[in-house]
């Protein structure tokens, strides 16, 4: 399972599409990565009741311009050698999900918001 990521504009209207850019739909095994990276705070336990939302969805809702800050913040996070081993220790033992893969969805993520600044998040 994956997430479904988009960045929407507002629909053309002439043909009623959405101008949005390609975007990454990455694995939900890298929630926990995800969201320490975008918080700096651990994920709740399972099954425990978080009482906000987790990973990619703390976007949902926002403007581009809203999350630049944040996803730079992530990035920072993500890139720090000093934090490595914490975000390794996030990865599923299949590595279907890896830091280096949440680098690279983050930098797409960021230079999206950057480029659409008034788009609006639309994760699932």
């Amino acid at each position: 399972m994956s997430y479904d990521v988009y960045l929407r504009g507002e629909r053309c209207a002439t043909c009623g599409v959405h101008s949005e850019p390609h975007l990454p739909d990455p694995t939900y095994n890298l929630t926990p990565i995800f969201d320490l990276a975008l918080t700096d705070e651990p994920m709740p336990a399972v099954g425990e009741k978080p009482g906000r939302e987790t990973g990619l969805r703390l976007l949902s809702g926002k403007k581009g311009a809203e999350t630049v800050d944040r996803l730079r913040l992530a990035l920072v996070r993500l890139s720090d050698p000093a934090r490595a081993e914490s975000f390794r220790a996030l990865e599923p033992p299949n590595k279907w999900g890896t830091l280096e893969g949440a680098i690279t969805v983050m930098t797409a993520l960021r230079d999206a918001a950057t480029e659409y600044p008034t788009h609006t998040w639309e994760i699932t």
